[in-house]
């Protein structure tokens, strides 16, 4: 398959080939973006920095480097919306290589680009390694207490410089293409809800809901908001419980993430 060159976007991390051998294979690059995130190991930070100092050495095109916490879902999910955003306007492919990221991370990159696919052209991928160094350096730290201590620590010494040249996967073998299944929209009616209901953090019935909105909005009728409320329950947006004889209304985690979404379209607009 013949692809244009794309818009790579990759976290950064403990890998090297397999984030470089896209660039010149099956993904042709036209710029790298790099999500950076610090840790709590200074080490494996400076392992990082190295593999993107190299990737800017080695790939004749742009890398950008964006700052974000890269444990935190909610971060990375509105950065990675952000980056299409922003690159919107280049009218190239988005291509997201998820083989670096973090599990936390990964996830969010796939959900990012769930949300925002009705905007633009995305492609995920995940590439196999040849090899994984983790078992290796396992298997050789059991031998320490054997009788051939110095091959012991020179293979050791081997694989460590293999992991600082390569990172902990050595090559790349097999690409997986992760599909994208398509994502329902919301209306505007729909954002106007999840808007009162953040502001307001609960409400009490149909009723209270329908004046909220009319504070902010022409006339309503009460059947579209109860019907355009069944339809967010669904998606699971907003949470409706019964409290004694009342509907008590609520946004939830994934209404919030959704509004704040669609704000920063309208943002951009």
């Amino acid at each position: 398959m013949n692809r244009e060159k794309g818009i790579h976007i990759v976290a950064g991390s403990y890998e090297y080939d397999r984030i470089m051998d896209p660039l010149f294979g099956d993904y042709p690059v036209e710029k790298i973006v790099v999500l950076k995130g610090d840790t709590d190991y200074p080490k494996m930070s400076q392992i990082t920095d190295r593999f993107i100092e190299k990737l800017e050495e080695n790939v004749p095109k742009e890398v950008e480097k964006e700052a974000v916490d890269i444990y935190n879902f909610d971060e990375v999910f509105q950065k990675m919306l952000e980056i299409f955003r922003k690159h919107s306007e280049d009218e190239s492919p988005f291509f997201l290589n998820v083989s670096s990221a973090p599990k936390l991370t990964l996830i969010a990159m796939v959900s990012a680009a769930y949300f925002y696919r009705r905007q633009g052209e995305i492609e995920v991928f995940y590439v196999s390694p040849e090899k994984y160094l983790i078992p290796d350096i396992i298997s050789e730290l059991g031998n320490l207490n054997g009788d051939n201590q110095e091959e012991t620590l020179n293979n050791l010494k081997e694989i460590r410089d293999r992991l600082m040249n390569s990172g902990v996967a050595v090559g790349a073998s097999n690409y997986e293409v992760i599909p994208l299944f398509p994502i329902e929209s919301i209306n505007e009616l729909d954002l106007k809800i999840l808007e009162v209901l953040k502001k307001s953090e609960t409400i009490d019935s149909i009723t209270e809901l329908v004046e909220e909105l009319e504070e902010e909005t022409e006339e309503i009728k009460r059947t579209s908001v109860q019907y355009r409320l069944k339809k967010l329950e669904e998606k699971g947006l907003v949470t409706t419980e019964r409290v004694e004889r009342r509907m008590q209304i609520k946004i939830n985690r994934l209404g919030e993430i959704y509004l704040e979404s669609y704000k920063g379209e309208e943002e951009e607009l």
